[in-house]
C-alpha cells in the first residue's frame, strides 16, 4: 500500500509540473517537426516559433534530432531555443545524432535564426528583452570539420535584444558569413560553445558586434567566457562605438592556411576587454614578402578611436609561424593597455615590427620570447607620444637568424614617452643608440636608466622628464664630440647622473641661466665609467 501511494504522489507532482510548464515550454514536435534530417521541418518550427511567442512562453524546445530548414526561423520575443547537446553529433544519414542539429539549406541567404522585435510589440525602434539560444548545433557545411559548400547566410542575427539574452553550448560550423551577428545588442551573454570554419569568405566576421546603420546606437555589454573559435580566417569584428565587451578565458586559433590580413578588426570601439584569452596565432606566408610594410597582416588592428585592454592573455605561435600581433591605424586615436600577457615564439622583424602602438598606450609586465627573422630583432614601433612600455621582459629564444649589427629591437619616435625593460638575448644586445642599436630613439623624452645619443644634433637632450623626485641615470653614447649648452624637462629636486660608455668628448657649457658647472668652468664627459651628477633648481641645473 505504501508503494502505491507513493506511486500516486510521484504521479500526482509530475502531472503538476506537467500543468506548470506545460504553459512555459512549446516542444517542436508537437507542432509536427520529425527531426529525422529528410523531412523540411521549417513551416513547424516556425508555427511552433509562432504559437509560443504569442502565449507568453519561454522555451522552444527541440528535442534530439536533425532538423531540416528551408527558410529562415524568426522570433520577434524573447524566446530561448533550446536543444539537447551532446559529445558527438553526426551529419551522416543513419548515423545516431545524439544532440539537436539545424540542417539549414545552402539555397537560401536569410539566417538561420533570427531574433528581430516586432514594431507593433515593442514600437519603432523598440527592444526585445531576453531569449537567446542553448544547446544546439548549428551545420551549414558538408561536414563538421571542414569548410567544405559551406552556406553562404548567417547563422544567427540578432537586433535590437536587450536585457539578460543568453547564448550558450552553441556549436556552428560551415558559413561563409557570420556565426553570430549582433546588431544594437545590450546586456548579455556567450557562454561556452565553439565556432569553426565562420567568416570564410574574408568579408564577414564570424563574430561580428555593431552599432545600428546610423551609427548612434552601439552593441554593449557584451560577456563572452570560454568560448572556443578555431579555422575562422575573420575571427571578430567590433565597430560603431561598441563599449563594455568582455571576452574571457576563450580560445581562439588561426590555422596556417588562412592568410586573412587582420583576423580582429577593431573599427572604431570604445571599449573592449581581453583577459584571459589564449590566441594560437599562425602566419600562412612568408612575413618577408610584403613589398609594402603597411600593408602587412597583423591579428589585431584597431582603427578610430576607443579603449583596448589586454589582460593576462597568452598569445603563442607555433615554431615555423611566426605571427603579428597588434597594429594602430596611423590615424588612430584608440587607447591600448597590455599588462601581464605573454607572448611565445614571437617573430621579429622582415619588414615590419610585430607590434605597432600609437599615443597614451600602457604596455606593462608582459613577457616576450622572441625569435629573429631576416637578421632583424624588431619588436614594438612607438609611432606617438606619452606611451608607457616599462617593466616588460624581452629574451630571446636563440631560435631564428642571428640579428645584424642595425637591428632595432625597439623604435621609439615620439616625446614623453616612458620604457624601462628587461632585454636579455642569446648574444647580450647593445644599447648604442642611432642605427647602431637594439633600441633607437628620436624626439624622445622621459626615459629612465637607458641610452641618451648626445650628438651635433641634441645640444638640449631631454632628460628626467618621468620622475618628479628622485634621481635617473642615463648612459651617454656619442658619435662626435659634442657640446651640451641646455638640458630640458627634470623638476625641482630632480637628480640625474650621465655616465660616458665610449670614448668620445661631451662638453658641458657652464651658463649661469641654464647650466652652473662646478668652478664656473666647461667640463668635459669623456673615457668609459667616467660621469657627472646633476639637481635642477629654479629651473637650472646644478653640477654637484
Amino acid at each position: 500500500m505504501d508503494s502505491m501511494k507513493l506511486i500516486a504522489q510521484q504521479y500526482e507532482q509530475a502531472n503538476k509540473n506537467y500543468i506548470i510548464w506545460k504553459d512555459i515550454i512549446c516542444n517542436v514536435k508537437d507542432f509536427g517537426a520529425r527531426g529525422d534530417g529528410f523531412t523540411d521541418d521549417t513551416v513547424a518550427i516556425q508555427r511552433a516559433i509562432n504559437y509560443a511567442n504569442a502565449n507568453g512562453m519561454s522555451v522552444l524546445y527541440f528535442p534530439c534530432g536533425q532538423y531540416k530548414t528551408s527558410a529562415g526561423l524568426v522570433s520577434d520575443c524573447g524566446l530561448i531555443f533550446m536543444g539537447e547537446n551532446a559529445p558527438e553529433v553526426s551529419q551522416v544519414s543513419g548515423r545516431r545524432t545524439m544532440g539537436t542539429v539545424l540542417l539549414p539549406s545552402k539555397t537560401v541567404t536569410d539566417p538561420v535564426i533570427s531574433f528581430i522585435p516586432s514594431v507593433g510589440i515593442y514600437g519603432a525602434g523598440g527592444m526585445m528583452k531576453g531569449g537567446g539560444i542553448r544547446s544546439l548545433h548549428i551545420l551549414g557545411s558538408d561536414h563538421w570539420n571542414t569548410a567544405a559548400n559551406a552556406a553562404d547566410r548567417i547563422a544567427v542575427y540578432l537586433e535590437r535584444v536587450q536585457t539578460e539574452f543568453t547564448i550558450s553550448d552553441l556549436y556552428i560550423t560551415g558559413f561563409k558569413r557570420e556565426a553570430l551577428k549582433m546588431v544594437q545588442v545590450y546586456d548579455g551573454y556567450i557562454y561556452g560553445g565553439r565556432i569553426m570554419y565562420c567568416g570564410t569568405d574574408g568579408t564577414y566576421a564570424a563574430l561580428s558586434l555593431e552599432g545600428d546603420a546610423a551609427g548612434v546606437n552601439n552593441t554593449n555589454a557584451v560577456h563572452i567566457t570560454a568560448l572556443h573559435m578555431e579555422n575562422n580566417p575573420y575571427m571578430l569584428y567590433a565597430n560603431k562605438l561598441s563599449r563594455h565587451i568582455y571576452v574571457e578565458k576563450s580560445k581562439f586559433e588561426l590555422h596556417a592556411g588562412q592568410s586573412l590580413s587582420n583576423p580582429f578588426f577593431l573599427d572604431n570601439v570604445q571599449e573592449i576587454n581581453f583577459m584571459g584569452n589564449q590566441f594560437v596565432t599562425r602566419s600562412a606566408t612568408d612575413l618577408t614578402a610584403y613589398a609594402n610594410p603597411d600593408l602587412q597582416p597583423h591579428t589585431f588592428y584597431l582603427k578610430g578611436q576607443g579603449l583596448v585592454k589586454f589582460i593576462g592573455n597568452d598569445f603563442t605561435s607555433p615554431t615555423k609561424d611566426g605571427a603579428r600581433i597588434l597594429r594602430q591605424d596611423s590615424a588612430s586615436v584608440s587607447r591600448v593597455t597590455m599588462d601581464a600577457n605573454t607572448f611565445d615564439n614571437l617573430y621579429c622583424g622582415g619588414g615590419a615590427y610585430p607590434i605597432i602602438l600609437k599615443d597614451s598606450s600602457i604596455i606593462t609586465d608582459n613577457r616576450f620570447i622572441t625569435k629573429s627573422l631576416n637578421n632583424k630583432r624588431q619588436t614594438i614601433d612607438i609611432l606617438g607620444a606619452s606611451n608607457t612600455v616599462c617593466d616588460n621582459h624581452f629574451e630571446d629564444s636563440g631560435g631564428g637568424t642571428a640579428p645584424d649589427a642595425s637591428s632595432n629591437m625597439f623604435r621609439v619616435a615620439g616625446e614623453r614617452n616612458i620604457f624601462d625593460n628587461t632585454i636579455i638575448g642569446a648574444t647580450p644586445p647593445k644599447i648604442l643608440g642611432g642605427d647602431q642599436a637594439f633600441i633607437e630613439y628620436t624626439n624622445v623624452r622621459a626615459r629612465s636608466n637607458d641610452l641618451i645619443q648626445f650628438d651635433i644634433n641634441s645640444s638640449t637632450p631631454s632628460v628626467g622628464y618621468n620622475h618628479i623626485s628622485g634621481s635617473s641615470d642615463f648612459k651617454v653614447a656619442n658619435t662626435v664630440a659634442t657640446s651640451v649648452t641646455n638640458m630640458l624637462d627634470g623638476r625641482d629636486g630632480q637628480v640625474v647622473k650621465l655616465m660616458s660608455i665610449n670614448g668620445t668628448a661631451t662638453t658641458f657649457v657652464h651658463d649661469p641661466t641654464k647650466i652652473i658647472m662646478l668652478g664656473g668652468g666647461d667640463k668635459v664627459l669623456q673615457g668609459f665609467g667616467k660621469f657627472i651628477t646633476f639637481i635642477r633648481r629654479a629651473g637650472m641645473w646644478f653640477e654637484i
